[in-house]
């Protein structure tokens, strides 16, 4: 099923980033070969853009400890969302439908892992395919640069035409903006500071105490909601000024393999083999951020932001 987003004009820079084979697509559905369809027109169930990232965000951040005894919440929490009956969201939304593919199955995908975490008491195996899973509802949404860097198909995802309107200030194409205000920014000094408290963790801090370093790094970088994001349609990314965002490869994944280490180190009460993990990944979440020289290559600035959702400002 195609949606045609009425009256919006992509840009042939969107329109190329939405052909091009980035790893995350798997649609291989011929858009000339169905039939053009709205939200409005069908049964089926569509969901704000921003809802749905913050919805999957925080089940990334699931400790072991939350998947042992919250696997029923987590899964209503998404079922909530995504598996609620039909409907539309607001006027003026970047909308994304849960029913048809590719993000329907991935979705299905995820609750099928959470009966499974239920199920085997979370054991290390039915942890690994939950992480698999909604790692990859995640990456759906977000692809590597926002919406329009991920599988993006026009049969899943719809812009209302009313919000996008052509504006005589601001950035340009306004759905990227949007998309990329759903997302969660932090600045790098607090994302830094986040990740230097768990490099400092001993071996009892990892034997006692690993679901509220867990915790922690959900508190950070996973929490509910998107923070404040540092610049809107009509407002620029401010110069001079650096953020990480932890929806976003390099960091998104990364920050996710630093949760599966600490659900490692948990479930196998703090081995070597564990803990080793744990100092790797999180060392590496430290290499993204601050690299060599101070700014590691997950950070973003004005110009690289501009850059990496293909947005321009016009006064």
């Amino acid at each position: 099923m195609v949606v045609v987003a009425h009256g919006v004009d992509r840009g042939s820079e969107l329109a190329a980033a939405s052909e091009e084979d980035d790893g995350y697509s798997t649609s291989t559905t011929d858009d000339d070969d169905v039939e053009p369809h709205g939200p409005a027109s069908s049964g089926l169930r569509w969901v704000p853009y921003a809802a749905a990232v913050s919805a999957v965000r925080p089940l990334l951040g699931a400790s072991h400890h939350d998947l042992r005894l919250r696997a029923h919440q987590l899964s209503r929490s998404l079922s909530a969302v995504f598996f609620a009956g039909a409907g539309l969201g607001p006027e003026g939304a970047v909308l994304v439908c849960a029913d048809v593919p590719p993000l329907g199955p991935a979705l299905r995908d995820a609750q099928r892992t959470m009966v499974r975490v239920a199920a085997e008491e979370a054991d290390h195996a039915a942890c690994d395919c939950y992480y698999d899973a909604v790692r990859d509802v995640m990456r759906l949404l977000v692809g590597d640069a926002g919406l329009f860097r991920s599988a993006f198909s026009s049969h899943w995802v719809f812009f209302s035409n009313v919000e996008f309107q052509s504006r005589f200030r601001g950035y340009n194409p306004a759905p990227a903006v949007a998309a990329a205000s759903a997302l969660r920014w932090v600045p790098h000094a607090a994302a830094v500071s986040a990740v230097r408290a768990l490099l400092g963790a001993s071996h009892e801090d990892l034997r006692l105490r690993v679901h509220g370093l867990s915790r922690s790094l959900s508190g950070a970088f996973f929490a509910v909601g998107a923070a404040a994001a540092p610049f809107a349609s009509g407002a620029r990314f401010p110069e001079g000024k650096l953020f990480v965002c932890a929806d976003l490869p390099p960091l998104g994944p990364a920050l996710v393999a630093a949760q599966r280490a600490m659900m490692q180190v948990a479930v196998k009460d703090a081995s070597h083999g564990p803990c080793d993990w744990y100092f790797d990944t999180v060392g590496e979440l430290m290499r993204l951020l601050v690299g060599d020289t101070g700014v590691g290559p997950a950070v973003f600035d004005r110009a690289s932001f501009e850059s990496a959702f293909a947005l321009e400002w016009e006064n």
